[in-house]
């Protein structure tokens, strides 16, 4: 299960939900999806206590541009601030989130040295425009490919070599896959995953507008 948004740590019953999806046999595993700006080690050791198992943090950019590509200032060095006194806590349980943009394509290698020196490990997505239409961000070029090609390669040599990146190898190609042939089929949606709403509605994608009731 995962607590995602939006922002769930603007909830100001985010304990009470974690503590009700928790089962005392310790099922499911339950990851909170968070910007990070909220964070902090109090916060961290009571979502640990009442159920969180991961907790997925976005990063972007490592530095500053962080802050304007999320729009919230001072984000970047909260982050590198707080991310390495949580990883010292020893769990293991903190994973950072890149989506691949045309933006931050030169900055993926970066990001993962960011990562390690914080002590987190690092899941890299594609980015897609489902959510909010903007095409600007999409990797399209047969150059920017040929970059991306060179740096999903780097990658997965990275990941063999025993870096902390979380994605399987077979993900890292499908991420290029999707930027090359615009789409990965055999889409799982309302299958394999589903989202419900904070006012109670089923909705099968994450990416998309439609939404049904939910009913005992």
């Amino acid at each position: 299960v995962q607590v995602s948004g939006g922002e769930p740590l603007l909830r100001k019953d985010v304990i009470d939900i974690v503590r009700a999806i928790k089962e005392p046999n310790g099922t499911p595993y339950l990851i909170l999806v968070t910007n990070g700006l909220l964070l902090n080690k109090c916060l961290y050791r009571e979502l640990r206590r009442v159920g969180v198992d991961q907790f997925s943090i976005s990063l972007d950019f490592s530095d500053e541009r962080h802050d304007r590509f999320r729009r919230l200032p001072g984000l970047f060095r909260h982050l590198e601030k707080t991310i390495p006194e949580l990883t010292a806590q020893g769990h293991n349980d903190i994973v950072l989130n890149t989506a691949i943009t045309r933006e931050n394509l030169d900055d993926l290698l970066d990001l993962s040295a960011t990562a390690e020196k914080w002590g987190a490990s690092l899941s890299y997505s594609a980015y897609s425009p489902l959510r909010n239409g903007n095409l600007d961000l999409l990797i399209t070029s047969a150059r920017v490919l040929s970059r991306l090609r060179a740096t999903i390669d780097k990658l997965i040599t990275m990941r063999r070599k025993g870096k902390q990146i979380r994605n399987p190898v077979s993900v890292l190609e499908n991420i290029f896959r999707f930027f090359n042939e615009g789409a990965v089929g055999g889409c799982k949606t309302g299958i394999r995953f589903f989202v419900i709403t904070p006012d109670g509605f089923f909705r099968p994608c994450s990416h998309k507008p439609w939404r049904f009731e939910t009913h005992k």
